[in-house]
Parts: C-alpha cells; sequence; structure tokens
C-alpha cells in the first residue's frame, strides 16, 4: 500500500490559508492511522500529533477549518477590520480615526445628541462609546453637558469639532471612491444593503430566547 498523500483540495479553502495545512494534516493523519502502523520516518515526524487526533474530547480540525472558511461574524469582523484600516490610513493627515469621524458625523446629524441616542444609532454598548466620548471631550471636539433632564447627557459638536470634521470631509470622500472603484457603485449598493439586513437580523437575534 502507497504512502497516503494529503488531500489537495479540502472544504475549498483559499490555498494560502493557514487552517488549509491544520485541515489538510488532520486528513493525513487520519488516513495514517486508519492504514495501521505508519512507516518509521512518517511516525516520528507526526508522532507529537498523534495523540492530539485519537483524543475525542478535542473539536475535529476540519470542522474548525469549516467555521473558519464560513462563520459569518469572522468573516464579517475580519472584513471590518481591514476596511477600517484603509479609512484610517486615508484619514489620518486629519488626526481623526475612522470610529472618531463616524461619531462625529452622527453628533453633528442628531444635533446636540443624547448618549443613549448616539449609542442606539451606531450600535455601540454605552461603555464604548463613553470611552470614545471623552476622548473627543479631552481633545476639545465635542463637549458632554447634563440635559434638560439632569438624568440625561447630551452631546454636541464643538467649534474644533466642526472645523475637523471639514477637515475630514474630503479625506473620507477619498477613502469612499477607493471602495467603490474597487468594488463598483452597484456592487457596493447591495453590500450596503446586504449589511443593513444582517444588522437588522442581528438586533432581532438579540430578543431570542436561549435554547433549552
Amino acid at each position: 500500500m502507497s504512502d497516503p498523500q494529503p488531500s489537495r483540495h479540502c472544504l475549498g479553502l483559499d490555498p494560502t490559508s493557514p487552517f488549509r495545512l491544520y485541515v489538510e494534516m488532520h486528513a493525513f493523519l487520519e488516513r495514517i492511522l486508519r492504514c495501521g502502523r505508519p512507516p518509521p520516518v512518517v511516525a516520528a515526524q507526526i508522532g507529537v500529533y498523534a495523540p492530539v487526533v485519537s483524543n475525542p474530547t478535542l473539536v475535529n480540525l476540519r470542522t474548525c477549518g469549516e467555521v473558519a472558511a464560513s462563520c459569518a461574524c469572522a468573516k464579517l469582523r475580519k472584513a471590518t477590520r481591514a476596511t477600517t484600516q484603509l479609512y484610517d490610513a486615508i484619514l489620518r493627515p486629519s488626526r481623526l480615526r475612522a470610529t472618531q469621524f463616524t461619531l462625529l458625523v452622527a453628533t453633528r446629524l442628531i444635533h446636540t445628541a443624547p448618549v443613549t441616542r448616539l449609542a442606539t444609532e451606531l450600535g455601540m454598548d454605552r461603555t464604548t462609546l463613553t470611552r470614545n466620548l471623552g476622548l473627543l471631550e479631552r481633545q476639545g471636539l465635542v463637549r458632554v453637558r447634563p440635559g434638560r433632564d439632569r438624568r440625561v447627557r447630551e452631546v454636541m459638536l464643538t467649534e474644533r469639532g466642526h472645523e475637523a470634521l471639514a477637515r475630514a470631509m474630503p479625506l473620507w470622500r477619498r477613502a469612499q471612491a477607493r471602495v467603490a472603484r474597487a468594488l463598483g457603485e452597484a456592487r457596493l449598493g447591495r453590500l450596503q444593503a446586504d449589511l443593513t439586513a444582517t444588522e437588522a437580523l442581528a438586533r432581532r437575534g438579540r430578543n431570542v430566547p436561549p435554547m433549552g
């Protein structure tokens, strides 16, 4: 019987993906174990991995490869990080990060924004929002003050905040145009519609009772 070889096709993973190596190695080891005692050289090379493969308490590496290739949450987070890095790089001359720019835009739209409404509009938890607002407040770009209801804190742009937003807007347009050129206007529009639908689905999912 010829020595088993790792599969050349594994779950359609990108050949450059590190997960492909793990998945193929796992399949290789499984075939080795089914064939009986492996050749001495192969045994020496893979001996340290055999106990891991035979441990029934560990999740199968093929399953992990499937998760890595198809998990909607992981894909969205990876795309978000890459997109944020692109916008951060283009916005750098304005001294604003993409998250700060988005927060200034939302505050400008609402004019005098209660913190709770900003958190809802941006899909952020109040702790994260408060931390980001604190940074902008120290930079003199926003003012946070009690509202008419003293229990409610309101946010508004300062004069420096308006100036910073105006300086950043042409840079944002450049970043947006770069994405639109790369994807095409129609594809970008579909992507934005799909993301809006995904957000709505996730919001509804928060109210789903746990299983069991």
